[in-house]
């Protein structure tokens, strides 16, 4: 069975396979979470087999993971020191992070994870969710005063009568 790839801007990655239990042996403190990054495939776009040292470079670039623990203290201030407001990223969400942020260790069990700051999270996304779908028009674009369908490139024009 083929991994599920991450399409990155210069190389693919292999999607952070993560089983709901911290199993790092590390625990975050003050307002740090621990994240397990993705890592590059082994095989380029064109099937070409990268070498070893390649993979840990791009690796360390990836930019995508899975939240596997949050400090107490992370998520409790903006950063303009007002009180968090909105969703707190949890353990198992998939998250953006900045590209080389943190401190990369080996986990307990032999994973490699990255200690940062919380403010190193940039979003959380769902990982299996499907783009949402084009609204389709229930009715075609009125036409404009010569009877030609009026800004909507579904009907032929981009921009106004021409």
């Amino acid at each position: 069975m083929q991994p599920h790839l991450i399409k990155g801007l210069h190389a693919d990655y292999i999607s952070a396979k993560w089983n709901g239990h911290d199993t790092s042996g590390v625990r975050v403190v003050g307002k740090t979470v621990l994240v397990l990054m993705d890592e590059c495939s082994p095989t380029s776009k064109g099937g070409v087999s990268l070498p070893e040292d390649m993979i840990e470079k791009m690796s360390m670039a990836a930019e995508t993971g899975v939240l596997v623990a949050v400090s107490p203290g992370a998520f409790l201030l903006n950063e303009d020191m007002s009180p968090w407001s909105g969703e707190k990223p949890k353990p198992g969400d998939r998250c953006y992070v900045e590209k080389y942020a943190g401190k990369q260790i080996k986990g307990r069990d032999g994973k490699t994870y990255r200690i940062m700051d919380y403010g190193s999270i940039g979003a959380t996304y769902e990982s299996d969710a499907e783009p949402a779908a084009k609204p389709q028009r229930a009715f075609p674009p009125q036409p404009d005063s010569l009877g030609r369908p009026f800004g909507d490139p579904q009907w032929g024009l981009s921009e106004g009568a021409k």
